[in-house]
């Protein structure tokens, strides 16, 4: 399984630019993870979009996450550098 971890430290998370860049750093992640989805290939394209929609599906809610707990100046337990996994399955 390919994975990539998407780092949020340095990131205000409170802000809608702080999360407009976690979601370009998670695009990025998808990309690398899944592969592109700009191919020819049809089939490929098929399998690249299915796995980006998956692995983005499982992120949201540990962005949303990652937003409340900044909004809220509150501290994830367990968290001691702030990360959100994407894996391809």
């Amino acid at each position: 399984m390919r994975t990539a971890a998407v780092s949020y430290r340095d990131l205000d998370l409170r802000s809608e630019a702080g999360i407009g860049r976690l979601n370009q750093r998670i695009h990025a992640a998808l990309n690398m993870v899944c592969g592109e989805s700009g191919t020819r290939d049809l089939a490929a394209r098929g399998q690249a979009l299915a796995c980006r929609k998956a692995a983005k599906d499982r992120a949201t809610a540990s962005v949303q996450l990652a937003v409340a707990a900044a909004r809220s100046d509150t501290q994830l337990a367990g968290v001691s550098a702030p990360a959100i996994r994407i894996s391809a399955r």
